[in-house]
């Protein structure tokens, strides 16, 4: 495992050095010192902003008798991202990680990582949503000629291919507990109660369809 981490990270920082240099290094430094100080807090205000509209789509799916503030959500959603961009070759890494600084700060194993499923869930969806918007506006102002009907083809498929998959993981989830215990003896290694827990936790999340 270590081996192949170690491999994977070193393909990523030869893909980014490879990147930078046929850019260019002068562009990116450009790129970068031309927004200046103003525009680089601007940026960093937006994505506090968006952590603070994520973590609150994660804590509305706790139940109502949850103690934990709305804060730690947020601070797990800015750890899960954060190790996601730093860890794009786990898998799972920044879920686990997101997860495991819910629990640190009072958040049942269980509830976690079954909220952080629910959570993971609803965001596909609405990505699928967002591409639908996509391939609608597409198809209504690209140029009627045979490249732009082939791209909007290939969109459609897609499309319905990620409608049929975003389907199917959300059935699993209600109906299919193996795959959820699988996925959480994947995020929770040597912890067989908690992931025993977790199709239990889901279940009491989706009989709040509202709150989700």
């Amino acid at each position: 495992m270590k081996w192949r981490i170690v491999i994977v990270a070193a393909l990523g920082l030869a893909l980014i050095l490879y990147l930078v240099e046929f850019v260019g290094l002068g562009a990116v430094l450009s790129a970068a010192v031309s927004i200046g100080w103003s525009g680089f807090a601007v940026l960093c205000a937006y994505q506090l902003a968006l952590f603070f509209l994520l973590g609150s789509a994660w804590y509305v799916l706790m139940p109502r008798e949850s103690a934990v503030r709305h804060r730690v959500f947020v601070w797990a959603r800015m750890v899960r991202d954060s190790a996601a961009e730093v860890l794009p070759f786990s898998q799972f890494g920044g879920m686990a990680l997101g997860a495991r600084a819910a629990i640190l700060h009072g958040v049942s194993r269980p509830f976690a990582f079954g909220s952080m499923i629910v959570d993971v869930t609803t965001e596909m969806l609405a990505q699928i949503a967002y591409i639908a918007l996509g391939v609608a506006m597409l198809s209504a102002r690209a140029p009627h000629n045979s490249s732009a009907e082939s791209l909007t083809t290939v969109f459609a498929i897609g499309l319905g291919l990620a409608v049929i998959a975003g389907g199917l993981f959300l059935a699993l989830q209600r109906h299919g507990h193996w795959m959820t215990a699988k996925l959480a003896a994947r995020l929770l290694p040597g912890v067989a109660t908690a992931t025993a827990a977790v199709p239990a936790a889901l279940d009491e999340i989706y009989r709040s369809p509202a709150r989700v």
